[in-house]
Formats: C-alpha cells, structure tokens, sequence
C-alpha cells in the first residue's frame, strides 16, 4: 500500500511538472497572449459592433497584469477619418475572486491618451456603431458592459465632438458602469446606461485638483439623448441635472437643474481668497439653441430662483457677514435680469431690479434702500479686522 502510494505521488508530481513546463512553453511562445487577444477583439467588437484592433497584448499570470498597446475601435466613420475611440496603452491589474465561478475583480486601470471622437452629420446620423444581434423574432436585450473598478486614470485625452475637442484627465476610484443595448420588435434601438464615480479628481490650468462624486442614468437613441438622475457632489456643494437632446441633427438641449454651492469651494477652487462666505441655493430650467448660421454658436435661455444665506463679505474696504438674498432670473439675449432683487443685511432691506450684460458684465441696478443702520454700516467701512467666518 505504501509503495502504491509513492508511486501515485511520483506519477502526480511529474505530471504537475509536465504541465508546468507546457503551459511554460505555451506562455513563453506568446500563444496564450495571441488566444486572449482574438478573445478580447472579438467580445469588443460583439459589445459595440466596430471593428477593433490592438497593436499588441501581453498576460502576466504571476501578476495578473494586462497590457494593451494601440486600443483602436472604430465606428462608422469613413477611411481616413479618426476612429470612435483609440488609446495608446492599457494597464489592466486583475484579482481572481473565485476560480471556480469565473469571478474576477478589476483592481486598476489606467488608460493612456484615450481620444472619443463623436461626428453627427447635419441629418443626425452619428458614427456610432450598433451591436451585433442574434436574429430573433422577440425583443432582444443583452449586457453590453458591467464594469466594477476599483481604481481607475484616464491620462492625457480627450473627446471631440464634431471638430469641438475637450481634455479629458481624470482619476477616482470605485467606478461602476453598466450598459445594457435594447432592441424592441415595435421601436427603435437604443443604448441604456448606469453610472457611479467616487473621489473623482479633477484640475484645470492654476486650479486646486479637487474630488467629487459623480452618478448618472442615462439613455442613448439612434437621433436623440436622455441624461437623468445626473448627481454631483463636491466639497460642500451639491448638484442635479436633468438633460434631453431631442436630436442629433441639431444641438438644442433642454435642462432642468438644482443645487448648493459653497462660496467657500470656489474659493478653494479658484485660490481667490477674496471670494465671500456663505451657500446659495438655485434651481430652474435652461435651453441651448444651436444657431447654424453663427459657425457653431448657440443662444442660452434660462429662468428660475436662488436664495442666499450667511454671506460673508472679506474686502478691505467694506467687511460684513450675515448678508442674505432671494429672487428669481431670467437669461435671454446675453443678459441676466433679476426682476425681483431682496437683499437684507446691515439692519436693513434692499429691493429693486438688476441686469447685467455677459459681455463685459456691465450691469444696471434700480433699488430702495430701508432701514438700513448707520452704525453697522459705519463699522463694516472703517474696522478692515472685523472677523469674518474663517474658512
């Protein structure tokens, strides 16, 4: 029995070795980076209907580290135009959850010079390609993306739409995206998409990097957009938008929105220390009309109502906190008119009007003046140390 025994073991041990050195020899002849290879092309070009190509692959199964040089996915676009979406490299670090259930987790992912390159012709047809299908007599809905990152950068790109290109750099963690594509028997195709961000970090030129979260639905048409549920928060400030492009064709959007800002955060942001203190509320609804015949140019329109408290004023020269104001706006013509302006601090009330042209922020105010104390105004003129909220 013990002999039977050694030569079990024997037999498994150099079969183990065997496999070893096959799989060795495998993986050093590259056939294992070749299979994941035509894998991945073809589960890309499955989940967005382009053709994909990438320049070169290699799988470290020590590390479980993935690397993808020249990621090209091409939509519809003609020969010779850019393609839907191309990024130098792919940095991919993988931790296997369960073997046995196929279970992986995508612990980073770094994405460098990614470029998106969106064109919607003038009868609204985009380059955006359509997912392969399975013919079928039913409606038909398949997974497209179900992504969970635990860190992810996207270094040094960009994404232009229609000739207008717009940087793209970012890095946050814990990225989920979900993608589902629709094809009903009675309607039109259409693109469904789930989305969530955390510590996202974003800078611009001499600005702070700060982090926000960001999450978003979102449902993609043939000829037309639906943003919903898109939540922003940052520092101490929050923000909703609601979003509709009834057609590609042309760029008229119409938005409805909600938020907090913190005068403290663009402060921080901005490094202006002379920004004021305090939070204002705003909510309304906006329109973006797309004017063909100014070279791409659009006109903004926009109503709705802000309400301000704890405002804190740091000048030298005149220094107060506690200032409050309400009133509802209007955007038409490249002006801004406050209809109704209410402001209340110094022991006093300020009414009137306000307009104020964009174009060199010229304004005009027509105001009555209450109650307003002497002595208050007196101290917040001459005393440059009265202690204003500190950041």
């Amino acid at each position: 029995m013990k002999r039977w025994l050694k030569r079990s073991a024997k037999t498994l041990v150099v079969f183990i070795v065997i496999v070893v050195i096959l799989f060795g020899a495998i993986y050093k002849l590259g056939i294992v980076d070749r299979w994941i290879r035509r894998a991945v092309v073809g589960r890309l070009e499955q989940a967005t209907g382009g053709r994909a190509e990438i320049g070169s692959f290699h799988f470290s199964p020590w590390s479980l580290h993935v690397r993808i040089e020249g990621l090209t996915v091409h939509g519809t676009e003609p020969a010779g135009e850019p393609p839907l979406f191309h990024a130098d490299s792919v940095n991919l670090s993988i931790r296997i959850l369960s073997f046995f259930r196929k279970q992986i987790a995508l612990d980073a992912l770094t994405v460098d010079h990614p470029e998106i390159t969106v064109r919607v012709d003038a009868d609204g047809q985009s380059n955006l390609p359509t997912p392969k299908t399975h013919a079928a007599k039913r409606p038909w809905r398949e997974t497209l993306f179900d992504l969970r990152i635990g860190q992810l950068q996207l270094r040094d790109g960009s994404v232009t739409y229609n000739n207008r290109r717009t940087p793209l750099t970012l890095d946050g963690s814990n990225l989920e995206f979900t993608m589902h594509y629709d094809a009903p028997l009675d309607g039109a195709d259409s693109y469904a998409g789930n989305f969530g961000w955390q510590q996202v970090r974003l800078a611009a030129k001499r600005d702070v990097p700060f982090r926000f979260d960001v999450s978003a639905k979102f449902l993609l048409h043939r000829d037309s957009f639906e943003l919903d549920e898109l939540n922003l928060h940052a520092l101490h400030s929050s923000f909703g938008l609601r979003a509709e492009l009834p057609s590609f064709a042309r760029s008229n959007w119409n938005l409805k929105y909600l938020g907090r800002l913190s005068l403290l955060d663009i402060r921080a942001i901005l490094r202006a220390p002379n920004t004021p203190s305090g939070d204002v509320d705003f909510s309304g609804q906006a329109h973006y009309a797309a004017l063909p015949a100014a070279n791409g140019a659009g006109e903004w329109t926009a109503k709705g109502h802000y309400s301000t408290r704890n405002v804190g004023l740091p000048y030298k020269y005149f220094h107060d906190k506690g200032l409050e104001a309400a009133g509802d706006f209007n955007v038409a013509n490249r002006k801004l008119v406050v209809p109704d302006l209410h402001i209340a601090g110094l022991g006093g009330t300020i009414d009137g009007t306000l307009e104020m042209a964009f174009k060199g922020l010229a304004f005009r105010t027509e105001t009555r003046l209450r109650g307003m104390s002497v002595d208050q105004l007196l101290v917040a003129l001459d005393n440059p140390d009265l202690p204003v909220r500190a950041l």
